[in-house]
C-alpha cells in the first residue's frame, strides 16, 4: 500500500484493511520514505519485497516503487 498518510495512519489503515496482521508489524512490513530514500540500490533491493505499506512517497519514489 502507497499512501500520503503519516506512518501511525498509513499502519492503522492497513490493519484495518487486512494489509498488516498485528498492531506491532516490524519496520520491514512498513517503512517511509525518507527512510527507503536513504538505501542505496542493493539495499532497496533487498527489503522491497517484505515493505507492505509505504507512507508519505515522494513523487520520484513512485516509480522507483513501480519499477
Amino acid at each position: 500500500m502507497v499512501t500520503g498518510d503519516n506512518l501511525k495512519t498509513a499502519r492503522a489503515i492497513a490493519l484495518e484493511c487486512g494489509i498488516l496482521e498485528a498492531s506491532d508489524a516490524s519496520a520491514q512490513d512498513i517503512i517511509e520514505g525518507s527512510v527507503f530514500r536513504a538505501y542505496n540500490d542493493s539495499e532497496r533491493e533487498d527489503v522491497a519485497e517484505r515493505i507492505s505499506v509505504r507512507p508519505h512517497p515522494s513523487y520520484v519514489l513512485k516509480h522507483i516503487y513501480m519499477d
